[in-house]
């Protein structure tokens, strides 16, 4: 089984090319814009979520200092790869890769220790040339596996867990074998450490503490070594683990609300088990933030390695060796099952002892084609061959199958980051909105440096249009896919004195850029029925109303009615509108409400509190009809009001004179069939 020298540096040069190609060809490097990225075809695109949240939690504290063992922000975030990331800011500045690179730097470690941790087990068990090809062969895993280069691209916490519990199983081996207190103790601090990696990392003291009550049953060193050797790694592990014991007693609901709110119920726990343990090697995860839908962790290859590795370890379970692996990997399936299966985020403690009893498996191969054909060159490039052919599967479906499924572009946000930069570039006037997409999402927080100067004004183009102040104009950055109205109302306000921009990527429409020159003034279109000139608490005045008709028909469901208003004021409150349909009419039936639909304007989209004066508002609703409505003459109408006291603002005329707390928009006819 041995490589004369000059097979085993090819080797290992041919093996780090692979590996850093598949990590680093098409990766995005720091200050390169959003248009240039996707032009560039760089994987992956835009900035996730949750790749956001974790860079925008880094930008504050490169700037505002401090240590915190728990970053407060979405529902909580362990802080070790947040903190890389701020490193990386404190050397190229806040770039939108920081986190990416943040992720890249513990999976480019974790294949240089692998190797380490694979020979730690074996030591009394394989010879020195069998441990170097082991090494060999779990480090060849971890290069391929589509789910280490994924991770090892995409700005999130998994590939940091996965170096720290490589790091924290490779301290407690180099205890093990000399059990002083000193060692023990530092091994324990590692372990801690990992723990502020992920919160699947929670059960990694469990994997380690059946790690070592299998040692201790098997090997049976004396009490007092195993008291002392206790004692120093418990120490150890709590003395790191202290700041986030003291945040927890303070903060419980912090830390526990991201793992209390994805726990299942009892019956899928079974279940579960079995789609953990199949997402290994028949169909993976579906979501596409981290995975190429359905694969499985292995390719077909290693997947026929890892299960005969799974056979080995279970057939000498009783040796600390082998007993080791398949401990590791049966207690990071927890988080999945105990949560969602197969989920290859939650799974990022397991996938390390997965490619450990991978090699296993190998191993176990490479023994049996060697002593029958009585060649050590035959395995070595047999193995070679398959890692190749592995690392050729990878590169095809992370490089060319992936990036073609439909929602890759949406979930990696790559519309609105770009939509971003370009609002950040444009000058402060005229007024810059966004849509559909809402201001605050951590995706445009960090590109508009999370400064309050440099913040944008948004709706949600999907349930209403905002139209800006005459005076300032207007540049808007629509995602195209998702918002299809904007455009339109746009036109039908605007006519011909519009200028349209289209951003695209591989084909696919990503951003429209539409400009309204200032001085412009919208026209209401010519079916609308015009409002007299009232207001609601001067903040609000009406300007007119689209119904279908006058005169509706029964049975009908809903009543689709399209309101159009100006901002007359500027409030800090966020103010409900609702509209109300009074009615039938008849004089013995005095005033009955018919039909009515509260909210914030453009469904909380563009509350009041965020609303510029000057603005019109073009919105729809539809208000739900009861099926035995009866026939007569209705009333549409407006309030405005405050939450949760119901106090409407008083309505008033052009001269201020009050006229009650609504505003009646139009009159509504309902007739038989």
């Amino acid at each position: 089984m041995r490589f004369d020298r000059i097979g085993a540096i090819a080797a290992g040069l041919i093996l780090a090319g692979v590996a850093l190609g598949l990590r680093l060809y098409r990766f995005e490097w720091p200050h390169t814009s959003a248009l240039d990225a996707l032009q560039a075809g760089t994987l992956p695109p835009g900035l996730h979520w949750d790749e956001a949240y974790n860079t925008l939690a880094a930008l504050r504290l490169w700037r505002e200092g401090g240590f915190e063992p728990f970053i407060r922000i979405d529902l909580g975030r362990m802080p070790l790869h947040i903190y890389l990331t701020t490193l990386i800011f404190a050397l190229f500045g806040p770039i939108t890769v920081g986190g990416r690179m943040a992720a890249l730097i513990p999976g480019l470690l974790n294949l240089l220790i692998i190797g380490v941790l694979a020979r730690a087990p074996f030591r009394d068990n394989l010879s020195e040339t069998e441990q170097r090809n082991l090494a060999w062969l779990v480090t060849g895993q971890m290069a391929v596996t589509y789910w280490f280069v994924h991770t090892s691209r995409i700005g999130m916490e998994h590939s940091t867990m996965a170096f720290y519990s490589t790091l924290a199983l490779i301290a407690l081996w180099w205890a093990v074998r000399a059990p002083t207190f000193g060692r023990a103790g530092l091994a324990g601090a590692v372990l801690g450490l990992s723990i502020y990696t992920y919160p699947a990392a929670y059960v990694l003291p469990i994997a380690a503490l059946g790690i070592l009550a299998h040692h201790a049953l098997t090997q049976r060193p004396p009490r007092p070594v195993r008291l002392r050797f206790a004692l120093a790694y418990a120490l150890g592990f709590c003395l790191v683990l202290l700041p986030f014991i003291l945040f927890f007693i303070r903060y419980p609901e912090w830390v526990l609300d991201r793992p209390s709110g994805v726990r299942v119920a009892p019956a899928m726990i079974g279940p579960n088990v079995i789609n953990a343990l199949t997402g290994f090697v028949w169909r993976g995860d579906y979501n596409t933030s981290y995975n190429l839908r359905d694969r499985p962790f292995f390719d077909p290859f290693q997947a026929a390695l890892f299960l005969l590795g799974v056979a080995i370890c279970l057939r000498r379970i009783r040796q600390s060796a082998y007993a080791f692996g398949l401990i590791w990997f049966g207690v990071m399936l927890l988080p999945q099952v105990f949560s969602e299966a197969p989920h290859f985020a939650r799974n990022a403690g397991a996938t390390v002892p997965a490619v450990f009893i991978a090699a296993i498996g190998g191993a176990a191969v490479w023994r049996w084609v060697e002593a029958r054909a009585r060649s050590a060159v035959l395995p070595a490039v047999a193995f070679s061959g398959l890692t190749l052919v592995s690392a050729g599967l990878t590169a095809r479906d992370y490089f060319i199958r992936w990036p073609q499924v439909p929602d890759y572009l949406p979930t990696f946000r790559a519309a609105e980051r770009l939509e971003a930069e370009l609002a950040l570039q444009a000058p402060r006037e005229p007024v810059r909105y966004l849509s559909p997409i809402d201001s605050g999402i951590p995706t445009v927080r960090f590109i508009l440096d999370d400064h309050p100067e440099t913040q944008v004004e948004s709706f949600n183009g999907r349930e209403c249009t905002v139209l800006p102040p005459v005076e300032r104009g207007a540049r808007y950055f629509i995602t195209a896919y998702e918002d299809t109205r904007t455009l339109g109302w746009l036109g039908r306000m605007y006519g011909s004195r519009l200028s349209v921009k289209s951003y695209a990527a591989n084909g696919f429409e990503l951003v429209k850029q539409v400009d309204v020159p200032a001085g412009q003034a919208p026209v209401l279109p010519v079916e609308s029925l015009r409002v007299p000139d009232q207001r609601l608490g001067d903040l609000v005045q009406p300007l007119a109303v689209m119904v279908p008709a006058q005169t509706i028909t029964t049975p009908i469901a809903e009543l689709p009615v399209t309101l159009i208003w100006k901002v007359t004021g500027q409030t800090t409150e966020d103010l409900t509108l609702g509209l109300y349909l009074f009615g039938p009419n008849l004089p013995e039936a005095g005033v009955q409400m018919a039909a009515q639909l509260d909210r914030q304007p453009c469904a909380a989209s563009h509350p009041t509190s965020r609303s510029l004066p000057g603005e019109w508002v073009v919105e729809e609703r539809r208000l739900a009809l009861a099926p035995d409505l009866p026939l007569g003459r209705y009333t549409l109408a407006l309030a405005l009001y405050r939450q949760p006291s119901l106090e409407r603002l008083p309505v008033t005329d052009a001269t201020g004179a009050p006229l009650g707390d609504t505003v009646n928009l139009a009159e509504i006819q309902v007739a038989g069939p």
